[in-house]
């Protein structure tokens, strides 16, 4: 599979060379123990050396102030090197954010048209497009669509859990999950590419939800299913090829887009008929009250 990448790549300028603690000197605790001594020592104590004299210890204190001024510029330097490593770090930060949120505004509908194009034939649908900006819009929008059907369920019918709780809740373990069965299946899809793969997918389920709610036909079981299958159903069945594509090992493709496959479309199904369908009790043997 082919990725693309609207951004350019920008410059960093290289780090000084690597300082730790280790690396500053602290030698001068001895020459400092030895001036000491030498101001303590009696003069007229005979045992004691004649080297010890003021010469000696003012020779000491001038080796100590190098010391010193050695010492305070390798700690300096020790600090430079943190603050500028953290400017890098927000730099990198800043640059990853602008390359995975900036989109042409006119590639946001081709990209939304192409997940639910199977990647076969055209080499433009082959594309796994990686971009973050996509992905949210599409869980703004089914968010702000299941709240307005959990506002106007019956009462009775309401489930206790919010649905962004839900929703927030499939955006971290469906990528997640994926991602993991994906390596174990030596994929070489990384983490930006199947975030953005299963974040298009929810289109699918943006356009399933929200043409049966503005069709008042969120009661009807044959209006939803018929559109589950030409949304979330096209939308699924692209991430499945290009997980057979990309995972080499038979039995790994066959685990993970069977799990993929299932979560996606179990999910929908749920979101459907928790939040969106007016009267439907979860645990119950009837659905309408």
């Amino acid at each position: 599979m082919e990725t693309t990448n609207d951004n350019q790549e920008q410059s960093v300028a290289e780090p000084p060379a690597k300082l730790s603690v280790e690396n500053v000197d602290v030698d001068f605790l001895p020459i400092i123990y030895d001036i000491i001594k030498g101001i303590e020592r009696d003069p007229h104590d005979a045992t004691q050396k004649t080297s010890g004299g003021p010469q000696d210890i003012s020779q000491k204190v001038i080796e100590l102030h190098k010391k010193l001024e050695l010492a305070k510029e390798q700690v300096n330097n020790f600090f430079f090197f943190l603050i500028y490593s953290f400017e890098i770090i927000q730099v990198l930060t800043l640059g990853i954010a602008l390359v995975h949120f900036s989109l042409n505004p006119r590639e946001l509908p081709k990209r939304i048209i192409s997940s639910f194009i199977p990647p076969l034939g055209n080499i433009e649908y082959r594309k796994v497009y990686v971009d973050f900006l996509g992905p949210l819009i599409a869980v703004f929008l089914l968010a702000l669509i299941l709240q307005c059907g959990h506002l106007n369920k019956h009462q009775l019918a309401t489930l206790d859990t919010s649905p962004s709780l839900v929703l927030a809740y499939y955006i971290l373990i469906m990528p997640l999950m994926c991602l993991l069965l994906a390596k174990m299946g030596q994929s070489n899809l990384d983490a930006a590419q199947i975030i953005s793969l299963i974040g298009y997918a929810l289109y699918g389920h943006v356009f399933t939800i929200s043409i049966c709610y503005l069709l008042g036909g969120e009661s009807n079981h044959y209006l939803f299913f018929f559109f589950m299958i030409i949304f979330g159903g096209t939308s699924c069945l692209r991430i499945v090829i290009i997980l057979l594509i990309t995972i080499p090992k038979p039995v790994a493709r066959l685990f993970v887009c069977s799990f993929v496959s299932i979560f996606h479309l179990l999910f929908l199904i749920f979101i459907h008929y928790g939040y969106m369908h007016q009267t439907f009790i979860f645990g119950k043997n009837h659905y309408k009250l």
